[in-house]
């Protein structure tokens, strides 16, 4: 059976590869103290809305597990009820978020016919 050989990286490759490492760490320590955006009202709105909109479809699963321990067929049962009623609240909420962020871009929809 014969041996498998390391392929080793000729001095070329080796600083490219350093180049490449260091950049990376730089890159990533400068990016690390930028602190994240504060989105205004109107988009603000709008990323709230698609969150609850897309979080809302875990719900089902998130309150079966958490009421399902309780009481064997009761738990699940509860938990079927509860996550349907925050699936569809948590959905609602979230397009009317969106709709609520969107609505003051509305007006230059006109310019767009």
């Amino acid at each position: 059976m014969p041996m498998l050989k390391c392929h080793s990286l000729t001095p070329l490759e080796r600083d490219d590869l350093k180049k490449y490492l260091v950049f990376l760490i730089l890159s990533l320590m400068i990016l690390s103290f930028i602190p994240p955006v504060a989105y205004a009202d109107n988009l603000g709105f709008i990323a709230r809305g698609i969150g609850k909109t897309l979080s809302s479809v875990f719900q089902i699963p998130r309150s079966l597990l958490q009421n399902g321990a309780h009481a064997f067929p009761l738990g699940l049962v509860y938990g079927v009820i509860d996550g349907s009623l925050k699936t569809v609240t948590g959905a609602l909420s979230g397009v009317f978020d969106i709709a609520r962020g969107g609505a003051p871009y509305a007006k230059y929809a006109l310019l767009c016919v």
